[in-house]
């Protein structure tokens, strides 16, 4: 019966051993997975980051873009209205050369008119 117990003693501690063994292989494989999760995490948290950083950048760019536009358009609408001036100013200009060009070939009719009466 000694022999027998001493089997059974050391039959239960090589089991205790291999789940202790076991064990702790399952923890190792834990701590890894955990390690190789924290890792990716922070890589996750990294890359939004720079995702959240380039969008800010190009939201800024996209400002200043609509900003030039804005200016853009601002400086063709006063380019269009000087010119529109500048044309009603011609048309005057030439309406007025046309009235005088006018009045002088009356005179000048007139000044023939009365030479030849």
């Amino acid at each position: 019966m000694g022999e027998e117990q001493q089997k059974r003693d050391k039959k239960e501690t090589e089991e205790k051993l291999r789940r202790e063994e076991r064990d702790a292989r399952r923890q190792r494989e834990r701590e890894k997975r955990k390690g190789k999760e924290r890792e990716e995490k922070k890589k996750r948290e990294e890359l939004k980051k720079i995702l959240e950083k380039q969008r800010k950048e190009a939201w800024e760019k996209r400002k200043r873009e609509l900003a030039a536009e804005k200016i853009l358009e601002e400086e063709r609408n006063k380019v269009k209205e000087l010119e529109d001036i500048e044309r009603k100013v011609d048309e005057r200009i030439e309406k007025i050369i046309t009235k005088l060009a006018e009045e002088q070939l009356e005179m000048q009719k007139k000044e023939i008119e009365s030479e030849v009466l």
